[in-house]
């Protein structure tokens, strides 16, 4: 579980440096450099969401040992459209369920809501890129419905991919307000 942590964690925090640096740049090279982040980015969030994962085996087979979850049928199911459902169950559920489905569904996003605006600009409002970041994962979803068998399709997912992007923007705010107060200093 460790190794495919790595470039996840690298996911996470790379955007977070690049737009402070961004933020603190006068040059055109932290945009370049935002979309190329931004494109790794995606790869890797499509890699882990439309595989199988080391993540997902773990959690079903400590789904199937967890009454509350057993009697949910939640490791079985592969479609679940009840809104906070999925949620609920998971935080009757150990620990390292709720560490890996619920906190990283949030964190998958997290980068999303710091590179796109980066990325592409003022041009962009806050609620178009909740928007597209909503809209991404209910693509990554859906995939994972027809072509996945091994994964859960969920509307849970959604919502929390849509509260990691309202932190990576909120992020993305607060690095350049950062950005621009230290440059007129």
């Amino acid at each position: 579980m460790m190794p495919f942590l790595v470039p996840f964690a690298c996911a996470l925090v790379l955007p977070v440096g690049v737009a402070i640096w961004g933020a603190r740049s006068r040059w055109r090279l932290g945009v370049g450099l935002a979309r190329v982040a931004f494109a790794g980015y995606l790869a890797l969030l499509l890699a882990m969401t439309l595989t199988a994962s080391p993540f997902h085996a773990e959690t079903s087979a400590a789904a199937a040992t967890t009454p509350a979850l057993v009697a949910a049928s939640v490791s079985t199911a592969h479609l679940n459209l009840v809104p906070l459902r999925s949620i609920e169950r998971y935080l009757a559920a150990p620990w390292s369920i709720v560490r890996v489905e619920l906190l990283g569904n949030i964190a998958a996003f997290v980068p999303f809501g710091l590179f796109v605006p980066f990325a592409w600009g003022r041009r962009l409002r806050w609620w178009q890129v909740l928007a597209a970041g909503v809209a991404l994962s209910v693509g990554i979803e859906v995939a994972q419905f027809a072509f996945v068998p091994a994964r859960v399709a969920d509307v849970d997912d959604v919502l929390l991919n849509a509260v990691g992007v309202a932190a990576g923007l909120a992020v993305f705010c607060a690095a350049s307000r950062v950005g621009r107060t230290s440059r007129r200093a």
